[in-house]
């Protein structure tokens, strides 16, 4: 079940390690990694928004539901972006989309930590088996252009040397390369573009691959992403599976599911998180629920004065 209190949230039925509860405000603490929903630059520039829609430690789910609201109002004041229509964009299922993606890192983080800690180097192994060096090399410069981390898209470094570093691993206390980061977050920008409950929202963040064919200039065009994807779930199938008792999966088919669960409706993939990765949502104050609450409220039918 998931054990809250205020804003922050654990998965425990799926092994996550123990952490601090107490704390009501949304900082992370120190020697937290900060992992990001990503949005695509060029949005990022049409918006006029830097702000990180979700962030996560890999344990805790720090949520900004003022972000949701902003994002929202600013995909509805363009009414169209890139042909997709956004005037109608829900902050609560913007809000809802955003936490699946976060959940799915806690995930990922729980698996390395109590199944297989070195997943992210296997799965970069692989890619570079598949792809060689220079191609991984290439993918990732591609991936940081089109998706920079926030500290990069604010110009606080570049992201060679975002590349370069790497950042803490909570709660071990020992550190992890920013490139196998780039590399979890292209593995959930791929599950991003493949769920079909979050396509009112793909625009933000599009790795390209429209119904009409790649753009282009697009992630989604150049062959080095789709190969090292299937490296990476070629290499999933042979790692220990993981999940609740009954439901175990290689990783990415874990990842995977609530979108194969439920793939027309995100409330029903928190549902199904909630029922079968054992998440109770337990305070009526949890800003999850409120985020669930919202979608109820903004879709309620509205009367003008004289109907009803």
């Amino acid at each position: 079940m998931i054990s809250c209190n205020a804003l922050f949230c654990r998965l425990s039925r799926l092994d996550c390690p123990s952490v601090n509860l107490g704390k009501t405000h949304q900082t992370p603490a120190i020697g937290d990694r900060v992992m990001e929903f990503h949005i695509h630059a060029g949005i990022r520039a049409l918006l006029g928004t830097s702000a990180s829609l979700f962030r996560t430690t890999g344990n805790l789910i720090i949520p900004d539901f003022h972000s949701a609201r902003v994002l929202a109002d600013k995909m509805r004041s363009c009414g169209t972006i890139q042909k997709q229509d956004v005037s109608g964009t829900s902050a609560g299922r913007l809000n809802a989309m955003a936490l699946i993606d976060e959940i799915l890192h806690i995930v990922l983080n729980s698996y390395r930590e109590k199944a297989k800690p070195d997943a992210i180097r296997q799965f970069e192994a692989a890619v570079i088996r598949r792809i060689g060096i220079s191609g991984y090399d290439a993918l990732l410069e591609e991936f940081g252009k089109e998706f920079p981390p926030r500290d990069v898209y604010q110009g606080s470094t570049d992201y060679e040397n975002w590349l370069a570093s790497s950042s803490p691993l909570s709660p071990t206390g020992g550190k992890i390369s920013n490139r196998e980061l780039a590399l979890e977050e292209l593995i959930l920008l791929k599950l991003a573009n493949e769920n079909p409950a979050f396509a009112p929202f793909r625009v933000l963040f599009n790795d390209g691959n429209r119904a009409g064919g790649a753009d282009p200039d697009s992630l989604s065009a150049n062959t080095l992403y789709l190969q090292a994807f299937a490296a990476i779930e070629d290499v999933s199938r042979t790692m220990p599976v993981f999940g609740p008792e009954g439901e175990k999966n290689d990783i990415i088919g874990l990842l995977r599911m609530p979108a194969l669960m439920a793939p027309d409706s995100l409330a029903e993939q928190l549902k199904w998180i909630r029922d079968n990765w054992g998440a109770t949502f337990d305070s009526i104050n949890l800003d999850i629920l409120q985020s669930l609450d919202l979608i109820k409220e903004e879709e309620a039918p509205r009367f003008g004065p004289g109907t009803g």
